[in-house]
């Protein structure tokens, strides 16, 4: 339980710091995201070697392949533009901090939370009219995309993740 808590610290700082760069200067620090990635792993590392792929006590195996998985994942959508590469290396650093399988659980809410996140901020903006247009039409928006900050889609998913996993051994 303590390894859990030491990781889940970790990410919870590394997350608050994400949001706040995220909705202040719409990136997500390098500073932040090799650092945690890392001491993730390193600590997975120290408590049980290369371990398996068990979540709670996995080691980094667990934790590599967890990360690999989100990173390979997202990239898809930053190299379409659709994310920042910070949001891609800050996924990295959640499923190295979450193992296999709990990282499955953690995408999942992640998922729903920017589901969410851009449903709000299309009606909050009053681009609900267009954003329809455009998916009608299959037509890209002129001008200027309308700004989502992921990284607070990523730090809800992953809290819904802990919260939802605290009561596993």
């Amino acid at each position: 339980m303590s390894e859990r808590i030491a990781l889940w610290s970790l990410l919870g700082l590394a997350l608050t710091i994400s949001v706040i760069t995220d909705l202040k200067s719409r990136r997500i620090p390098d500073w932040i995201t090799y650092p945690s990635t890392l001491l993730a792993l390193g600590f997975r590392f120290y408590r049980a070697g290369l371990g398996d792929f068990d979540a709670a006590n996995g080691g980094l195996l667990s934790g590599l392949a967890a990360g690999f998985g989100c990173a390979a994942f997202f990239t898809l959508w930053a190299a379409r533009g659709k994310i920042g590469w910070g949001d891609v290396k800050l996924m990295f650093a959640v499923g190295a901090v979450f193992g296999w399988p709990l990282v499955l659980a953690a995408l999942a809410f992640i998922s729903l939370c920017s589901l969410l996140q851009g449903l709000v901020t299309i009606i909050w903006k009053g681009e609900v009219a267009k954003t329809f247009a455009r998916i009608v039409r299959f037509k890209r928006k002129e001008g200027d995309p309308l700004y989502i900050p992921f990284g607070v889609a990523i730090a809800l998913g992953s809290f819904w993740a802990m919260w939802w996993d605290r009561n596993n051994p």
